[in-house]
């Protein structure tokens, strides 16, 4: 997909029975360029189309995004599960892959789903999910063998609203985070409002921080932003942090 080509499946407010609908790619390569964009969003009752995208080799998405949300007043439905699993993926150039509950939605935003058998990059790219209604935030599961974040690369599950943050996992070989990268669950939230959510990473080998990069939970009004890092053989902190920040709650 180059040149601001889109996939997408949209379901209006009309829309008050899940339909079956959904977006389904399966291919030997992916290649997204120059804000390319793969959306399915609700506006009404309905839950949202799930995203499921199957490459064989590499998935390399630039200044683009993989996106789904539960949006507007008249949104109760649900956000569609994203998904997407390939052999190597690269995500770079402002890429984004997510989710969100925005604009007085009642819905949850929808869960992501990354596999990879090979690795993952992120390098000025960001991980995702998000929510400013009453609907909780999706969660944000990453399963593969080596992931490396730099450059800025974000994987985070954020609250603005009533709801929840998601919960991020990780279950990783080896995890590497540098030139200020960061896995975090934030709340910005009021008192009373949604907490933070939890982060849990099991690495088989090693989780490796630094160059300023930094695990951490935030949520300065509210509770929640627990965090879980079991690494095999080593854990290894240089110019880095491990940080939860919790204003109230356990």
């Amino acid at each position: 997909l180059l040149s601001h080509s889109e996939i997408k499946a949209t379901l209006p407010v009309t829309v008050r029975e899940d339909p079956d609908v959904s977006v389904d790619i399966a291919t030997e390569t992916l290649e997204m360029k120059d804000d390319s964009l793969i959306s399915a969003d609700t506006f009404g009752q309905a839950d949202g189309a799930d995203i499921s995208i199957r490459v064989s080799d590499l998935a390399d998405i630039s200044q683009s995004k993989i996106w789904g949300g539960s949006i507007g007043l008249k949104a109760f439905g649900n956000g569609g599960t994203l998904s997407v699993e390939a052999k190597n993926m690269i995500l770079g150039n402002n890429a984004r892959i997510g989710s969100e509950s925005k604009d007085g939605s009642s819905g949850s935003g929808g869960n992501v789903i990354i596999n990879t058998s090979e690795s993952l990059t992120l390098s000025d790219a960001r991980i995702d999910t998000h929510t400013t209604g009453s609907g909780d935030a999706g969660n944000v599961t990453v399963r593969g063998d080596t992931v490396r974040l730099s450059e800025n690369g974000i994987i985070r599950a954020g609250t603005e609203g009533s709801g929840d943050a998601g919960k991020i996992t990780l279950d990783v070989r080896v995890l590497q985070l540098q030139e200020n990268a960061s896995v975090q669950t934030v709340s910005r939230s009021e008192a009373g409002g949604g907490n933070a959510g939890e982060i849990v990473i099991h690495a088989e080998d090693s989780v490796r921080l630094s160059g300023k990069s930094s695990l951490t939970t935030d949520a300065k009004e509210t509770g929640g932003g627990q965090i879980s890092v079991n690494a095999g053989n080593s854990l290894c902190l240089r110019n880095a942090g491990i940080t939860s920040s919790v204003g109230q709650g356990e």
